[in-house]
């Protein structure tokens, strides 16, 4: 006796597909620049450890600290929609990264750092670290990684 099986996905090999991706994905937050001379890159690297002349502001750390439990939650959240079909992994992971890149800016702009010298504030006629012309602050950005 011949059988006929009909097999009715209805997402699931799809739902499978993703959160493979989304287990061998991730999303990286911070600056991307590269070519020589003085780039943003070296300007974040400089504040964030510091130089001779430069003090620690760690922006990149005092966000990781304040907020690796929110985005831990924000992560297991865009993982159940992913789960439930209701996304992709390159879509929950480019959430993810807007949400933090949004908090590094923040962190930036109302961190808690070593105050400007003096001779600073004169020259950018302003007292908050970190700003300057925003450059560095507005060069923050996500890149989502999918292996």
């Amino acid at each position: 006796m011949k059988t006929d099986t009909k097999v009715i996905d209805k997402g699931w090999n799809r739902i499978k597909r993703e959160v493979s991706r989304y287990k061998n994905s991730y999303v990286g937050v911070g600056f991307f620049g590269g070519g020589g001379g003085l780039t943003i890159v070296k300007i974040a690297f400089w504040n964030e450890f510091g130089t001779k002349r430069i003090p620690k502001r760690p922006f990149m750390r005092q966000t990781y600290a304040k907020y690796i439990v929110p985005v831990s939650k924000i992560i297991m959240k865009e993982y159940d929609y992913v789960l439930r079909g209701k996304s992709t992994a390159r879509n929950s992971l480019n959430r993810v990264g807007e949400w933090y890149v949004g908090k590094m800016k923040y962190t930036i702009t109302n961190g808690n750092f070593i105050a400007n010298k003096p001779a600073t504030i004169r020259r950018k006629k302003s007292s908050r670290p970190l700003i300057d012309t925003g450059e560095m602050r507005n060069s923050i950005t996500k890149r989502v990684f999918m292996l």
